[in-house]
């Protein structure tokens, strides 16, 4: 595995299945941080389908991390609503 920036590297599985480390010295109070994860789920995605690059992104933590091996599976799927706006009343 190799580093980024100080980032934990990932080793891949599979195209859509990555494993990294975390360990301690990535530790807020209760676990991970959270921007290290988010880190690492953007770049798992980016790997997966690269040629659509991570324009957002929502991240909800329900539980922290324990120190350790840290599995990443990127599933894609698409949602959208684009909304459609019309003034047909205008001159």
């Amino acid at each position: 595995m190799t580093e980024t920036m100080g980032r934990p590297g990932m080793a891949w599985a599979a195209p859509d299945q990555a494993t990294t480390t975390v360990d301690r010295s990535w530790w807020a109070w209760a676990g991970p941080h959270g921007g290290l994860l988010a880190s690492l789920a953007v770049t798992a995605a980016e790997h997966t389908v690269p040629e659509q690059p991570v324009r957002e992104l929502s991240a909800q933590f329900l539980a922290p991390l324990v120190e350790g091996p840290v599995e990443l599976d990127v599933r894609r799927c698409v949602w959208a609503a684009p909304p459609a706006c019309s003034n047909r009343g205008s001159a």
